[in-house]
């Protein structure tokens, strides 16, 4: 998932386009060469390479770059988390989501 501030969208749009970019290659390597994914992993961050190639197999989630596959689930965490009193209200698909920026790049390829 990508979280991108509003005002880099607003001010810094070519930026955006180029994470959003890089994000959908990152992930579509991870999920082609897991473990050479998994030793660029630990040698940025100095994490022991048995323990991320343990957690990237033992995981049970996908990788994925489509938003549209998280904004109902996003959405109902919104509301949960209103429910629970850690946000002021809760947030609708079109508040959290812009993913224009990921139809542009996947019409690229």
């Amino acid at each position: 998932m990508l979280l991108i501030s509003g005002k880099l969208i607003r001010d810094h749009p070519d930026i955006v386009e180029q994470i959003v970019k890089t994000h959908i290659k990152a992930t579509e390597y991870t999920k082609a060469k897991n473990d050479e994914a998994a030793q660029i992993f630990s040698n940025k961050t100095s994490e022991d390479l048995e323990t991320v190639k343990t957690s990237l197999k033992e995981w049970d989630g996908e990788l994925i770059t489509d938003p549209e596959l998280i904004e109902n689930s996003t959405v109902d965490l919104s509301n949960v988390l209103y429910g629970l009193n850690y946000t002021q209200k809760p947030l609708t698909k079109k508040e959290i989501f812009d993913i224009s920026f990921y139809e542009k790049a996947i019409s690229k390829k």
